[in-house]
């Protein structure tokens, strides 16, 4: 039976729904930007939306993928890739698949979707604009920008004082306020880690922490600038553990373009502190769940279709950065992990590999 009370799926992967492939991020995703707004071309998403079902119960599903390389954007319109093949008898939820469109039956398939539009107001996936009047294209690929709109036109002083009084939606936007002070922002998104709306959350406190590590490594404190590189790890990896990939995008991101990583190379900095890194994992993971059951907030761990999702976003990075993510896969943190056990990611690689080779052409 399924538990509705199960919630997240933040975009389930499918190849005859929408696949929205960014690759190469723009100059906002940086060390140095203060805007933590991240615009289509600043990230790696796979987005799935179904069209509104009729009253007989028929899905419309189109499949675009827009792919950024070496500043070229190209739209290009992609059909199923199992249109020629004979269709298997559709699944029950409960029954093991990879791909919800095409192997759920409708009933159970809009019950993932439901999933993925609630989990993702329970993460706060939601981008907030500063400018009311501007459009950004993550509009369209982004759930929830509607609960951002009361905040957009609000002078940064009340939109901070919404936020320090526990409005959680204030608190979304507040992390991603560009000119808001950063010890502040830093403060609600912990708040945020307690109450389960982390993505954001985690972003913002990944990219401090790498600021933090930057501005160590040029005033000569490596050993400083190493701390602050394996906070914002155990951020990233603390969020993969939770199903919330945002701080993760934002580690590989940045760790993967500037110029510090290269001369502190992240991947034997981390290899070398693995002791160290389980112990602070355990100590973040334990200060959220005691503030948690201090507060009587309770965080029900995710469903299969959520489950499902990740593995949609660990494709996406493998099949970007998979050095990155092999890596990440290989070092002992915890005993379990989304990545060390995951159903579906190899399916999905298949598929991204074969848009990238029909895009190729």
């Amino acid at each position: 039976m399924k538990n509705k009370n199960k919630l997240w799926l933040g975009m389930c992967l499918s190849t005859v729904a929408i696949i929205f492939l960014s690759v190469g991020y723009s100059s906002d995703e940086c060390l140095t930007c203060e805007n933590t707004n991240e615009s289509a071309a600043n990230i790696i998403e796979i987005n799935t939306k179904a069209q509104p079902a009729d009253r007989a119960g028929s899905l419309s599903h189109k499949a675009s993928n827009k792919l950024v390389d070496n500043g070229i954007t190209e739209k290009v319109e992609l059909s199923a890739m199992t249109t020629n093949k004979a269709s298997p008898p559709k699944k029950n939820y409960e029954d093991e698949w990879c791909f919800p469109d095409v192997e759920l039956n409708e009933s159970d398939n809009l019950y993932a979707q439901t999933q993925a539009e609630e989990w993702n107001r329970i993460i706060g996936k939601a981008s907030f604009r500063e400018d009311p009047f501007e459009f950004h294209m993550d509009e369209r690929y982004f759930p929830n920008v509607n609960l951002m709109k009361p905040y957009e036109a609000l002078p940064l002083e009340q939109l901070e004082a919404l936020a320090f009084n526990d409005d959680k939606w204030a608190m979304v936007a507040f992390v991603q306020h560009s000119l808001a002070d950063q010890g502040k922002k830093s403060e609600i998104a912990k708040r945020l880690l307690v109450q389960g709306a982390s993505y954001y959350a985690l972003k913002h406190l990944v990219r401090r922490s790498l600021v933090t590590a930057k501005l160590s490594y040029d005033e000569g404190s490596r050993r400083e600038s190493a701390e602050h590189i394996k906070e914002a790890f155990i951020y990233a990896y603390w969020g993969l553990n939770n199903f919330s990939e945002g701080g993760f995008a934002t580690f590989t991101a940045l760790t993967a373009k500037e110029a510090l990583f290269i001369e502190l190379p992240v991947e034997s900095l981390l290899t070398e502190a693995e002791q160290d890194l389980r112990e602070r994992y355990e100590k973040l993971d334990k200060w959220i769940l005691e503030e948690r059951l201090a507060l009587g907030i309770d965080v029900e761990h995710p469903s299969t279709a959520v489950e499902r999702a990740l593995e949609g976003q660990l494709a996406i990075r493998q099949h970007v950065s998979g050095e990155q993510v092999d890596f990440v896969k290989h070092l002992n943190i915890t005993d379990t992990s989304p990545l060390k056990t995951p159903l579906c990611v190899d399916k999905y690689l298949a598929e991204l590999r074969k848009t990238s080779q029909k895009l190729a052409k």
